[in-house]
């Protein structure tokens, strides 16, 4: 789930010719390209960075445990942002 937002991220930041050299990277360039331009809602990156939190923690701490609620939540807050990438790519022309 985490993938699919950072490449949906990633296909925005190239969009504007933009190519993240790393995880914190993407969140920093969607933060001052989009949501501090007034592109992108302040919600985007909230959500990004919460997804990425996550992972992290997935990734990296072994007695880290999700309950199922929490991934049907963060579910939903990746099909909702990936979402608003797509309409605003949609409205560049871009897909």
């Amino acid at each position: 789930m985490y993938y699919a937002v950072l490449h949906g991220v990633r296909a925005l930041l190239l969009s504007k010719g933009l190519e993240p050299k790393s995880h914190e990277g993407a969140l920093r360039l969607l933060s001052m390209h989009f949501v501090k331009e007034g592109r992108m809602d302040r919600e985007v990156s909230r959500t990004f960075a919460r997804l990425m939190k996550f992972r992290e923690e997935a990734d990296y701490n072994a007695s880290f445990d999700f309950a199922e609620k929490d991934c049907v939540e963060f579910g939903r807050e990746a099909d909702l942002l990936l979402a608003n990438i797509k309409e605003y790519l949609g409205k560049q022309n871009l897909l």
